[in-house]
């Protein structure tokens, strides 16, 4: 079990960690990858551990650290007073600057606030973190529903984009559900997706 310390530590991914969910150069195992995934720097061990029912969390994400993909393990409640403090002299020191360019930007591109705002409505994901919600949709569906998965996994595999990441996901969404042998554990998982793709 984890002591109340640990359950509240909170990781953050190395360079060495990210490198591993682009491109599995080290070969860790699904369980290890999958704890590595839902390491994001804001989440702490027994979020991360309800996430993974079952497994041993602190154990794994020792393994992790020790192994160099993670860093960190501050305690959540250290971090709070920390990031509260650094995020007001951001607004003190902003309305300085921004005087001298509001006039510039208002004056030329009217229209340009107005056209980017249909552009995130698109809800447009970077790259790599659609590699990893597709990691995780996949490695889930391979240990839940075994030969079944096949069709469903290159449905994944093809997702290229938020609109196909959001139909592959409803699709493995009722797979899970519909399975004996992962709907208990299909809550976790969604959420996990959810939670990585920001919906």
């Amino acid at each position: 079990m984890m002591t109340a310390t640990a359950s509240r530590s909170v990781f953050t991914k190395t360079n060495k960690g990210s490198l591993e969910i682009t491109e599995r150069a080290h070969g860790l195992p699904a369980r290890l990858r999958r704890a590595l995934i839902l390491v994001d720097g804001a989440r702490d061990t027994s979020a991360i551990s309800a996430m993974m029912p079952g497994e041993d969390m602190e154990r794994m994400l020792g393994e992790l650290h020790s192994m160099g993909f993670i860093q960190g393990g501050s305690n959540a409640a250290a971090r709070a007073p920390q990031s509260a403090p650094a995020a007001r002299p951001t607004p003190v020191a902003a309305p300085a600057p921004a005087p001298v360019a509001a006039p510039v930007v208002d004056a030329a591109p009217a229209a340009e606030p107005v056209a980017a705002t249909p552009a995130p409505a698109g809800h447009a994901l970077d790259t790599a973190l659609i590699h990893q919600v597709k990691v995780l949709m996949i490695e889930s569906a391979q240990q839940f529903l075994g030969l079944m998965a096949k069709p469903l996994i290159a449905e994944i595999e093809s997702v290229h984009d938020a609109v196909s990441l959001k139909t592959a996901i409803a699709r493995w969404n009722i797979s899970l559900r519909q399975s004996h042998k992962a709907a208990q554990h299909a809550d976790q998982y969604v959420l996990a997706v959810k939670t990585l793709v920001g919906i």
